[in-house]
């Protein structure tokens, strides 16, 4: 194509363009030019923040409940355990108790407890020597209170129960004892009939031959016989146990021989190897044994004021004898732990130390005193102690209750609490307990009963533990398997003796003098041995125990039905 053709085909395509670009005028902007990209605005990023807080919260909210509901269940799994363990711990002790079912007098079987009673010489085979050992304790004080229940017993371990009764195995009970120094320094290590030796502790001397106890000792007992209670008090259920010596070695020549205390001020019971002062020594801290305070002087040793470990034949029963001569039976009360009564009068039986009287002299349930308080170097050893302050103290009746303060101070001048053992603590069990009630299984109103109950049949008739039918009312409201000798806890009949009066309508044989003491027909006669009156056991007991778990602030019930039953005495 020539030149002239080009250059009008050029301008030709160069007009069409202009054409179009003035028809269509977005053409015109540059292809390489755009526009910014768009951002969040303010409101935007608000709602963002809002929406992904409320998340958080709400995620929050759902872990929080989730680790309060782990929580409230691991303290309910907690709380249940301690419950169990108490509910455990409280079975296998009423299972190894030494008081048991017993074989009746006339040979037959039955199922349950029956107090020992005054019998005729003539009735073979009573008390029954494998059975009816010990002493079992039920105090129910202000019928229809739940706080002021109260159980004592003596248990064994099977090797020491009879034909083996008792415990699930072969166990054995444990606590403190300290080593008693030989006031003679040459050969201490002779004096091996002591608890600290009671584990076994000892070794043989060869050159000598003879035991002698292993030095150091190990401040450890054992044995197998010890009582046990459980009460009440401030919101805890305590357990109190103390061991009865039942000794490796029994030889009074090997005894330790300086448990006297001092008669003069600032004298103390003398063991440990200081008898003059009395931070040195307090017995409830060192021991976890039954001991009373025995201010006589004994056969054949001039020394008074002995401080005397309880050693227990169970296989008498019946012994009366005093511990220093012969085993002694703790159906006597005041021999038990947290009872007192004059140890020199043979004739009184003695009571628990269950109320204390407050500043205004009103009477305030304790139940018992504590291992806090047992083991405050006030408090000293069983019956008596002897201090700077006053040459006197007696812990069962010279102290009362401040309530104000929540402890228990000497009544006198109020020169110190018992409140600051080093046992604080030792003997709870449960703590934020609301209620503690122990209930008795009446078989004339069918129905578990308070000790002391007012009900009656329905065909009106008392029921078996109704408060007419306590024997001795000045004992209070308390079940007690008693002692059966008469001479050794004086004229106080067995309070509560659950008996049918036979056909007769009178107690024990119509017109006759069946107890001897000179009046047909008196009360004291009621179930007698041998006559028309037919002795009822006691069956079954029921234990309740109300306590509140912080966890889930709930109140929960533990229910324990314990059933004397006659696999007892098989």
């Amino acid at each position: 194509m020539d030149w002239p053709k080009r250059a009008s085909l050029a301008s030709c395509i160069l007009n069409t363009n202009k054409v179009k670009q003035i028809m269509n005028p977005i053409s015109r902007t540059p292809r390489a030019v755009t526009q910014p990209r768009r951002g969040f605005t303010l409101v935007e990023l608000l709602v963002a923040v809002a929406l992904v807080l409320l998340l958080m919260t709400l995620f929050a909210q759902i872990f929080a409940t989730a680790t309060g509901a782990l929580s409230t269940q691991r303290g309910l799994a907690e709380n249940d355990q301690r419950a169990r363990r108490l509910q455990t711990t409280l079975a296998d002790d009423l299972n190894r108790r030494t008081y048991r079912a017993s074989t009746y007098i006339d040979g037959s079987p039955d199922s349950g407890i029956v107090p020992l009673l005054p019998v005729p010489s003539m009735i073979a085979n009573y008390p029954n020597d494998d059975f009816q050992r010990g002493y079992f304790y039920y105090s129910e004080n202000t019928v229809g209170d739940e706080t002021d229940d109260v159980l004592q017993f003596t248990i064994a371990t099977r090797q020491a129960s009879a034909a083996g009764v008792g415990a699930s195995d072969d166990d054995t009970f444990y606590g403190k004892a300290v080593y008693i120094q030989d006031p003679i320094p040459s050969e201490p290590e002779m004096m091996i009939d002591q608890p600290v030796a009671d584990d076994g502790s000892l070794d043989w001397d060869t050159t000598n031959t003879r035991l002698e106890i292993s030095l150091p000792p190990n401040e450890l007992a054992t044995g197998n016989i010890a009582e046990v209670c459980y009460f009440l008090r401030n919101g805890n259920l305590y357990r109190r146990t103390v061991l009865v010596r039942t000794p490796l070695v029994n030889d009074a020549s090997l005894a330790p021989n300086n448990l006297t205390a001092s008669v003069t001020v600032g004298g103390n019971q003398g063991y440990g190897g200081n008898s003059d002062d009395p931070l040195t020594a307090n017995f409830y801290t060192d021991f976890d044994f039954s001991a009373f305070h025995d201010p006589r002087p004994l056969p054949g040793d001039p020394s008074d004021d002995k401080m005397a470990f309880l050693e227990v034949d169970l296989n008498s029963p019946t012994t009366g004898a005093w511990v220093n001569d012969t085993a002694i039976s703790l159906g006597i009360p005041k021999f038990r732990f947290g009872f007192f009564g004059d140890v020199a009068d043979p004739t009184t039986p003695g009571g628990p130390i269950e109320f204390l009287d407050n500043t205004m002299g009103n009477p305030v349930f304790i139940g018992r005193f504590t291992h806090a308080e047992t083991s405050d170097i006030d408090f000293g050893y069983p019956g008596r102690i002897v201090d700077t302050s006053d040459n006197a103290f007696n812990p069962y009746t010279d102290t009362i209750f401040d309530e104000t303060r929540g402890v228990i101070t000497e009544a006198a001048a109020a020169t110190f609490d018992l409140a600051n053992g080093p046992r604080i603590a030792e003997d709870i069990v449960l703590s934020n307990v609301h209620s503690f009630d122990i209930k008795i299984f009446d078989d004339i109103t069918e129905e578990f009963e308070d000790l002391g109950h007012s009900n009656v049949s329905s065909v009106g008739t008392d029921g078996r533990y109704h408060t007419n039918n306590n024997a001795n009312p000045s004992y209070g409201n308390r079940y007690d398997t008693w002692h059966a000798n008469s001479s050794y806890i004086g004229n106080n009949v067995t309070p509560y003796r659950p008996a049918t009066v036979g056909p007769d309508g009178q107690p024990g044989d119509q017109g006759v003098d069946d107890d001897g003491n000179g009046t047909p027909d008196d009360n004291s006669e009621l179930g007698w041995p041998g006559t028309d009156d037919v002795l009822i056991p006691l069956r079954a007991i029921k234990i309740t125990i109300r306590y509140l778990d912080t966890t889930s602030n709930q109140m929960r019930d533990l229910t324990i039905i314990h059933s004397f039953a006659d696999r007892d005495n098989k």
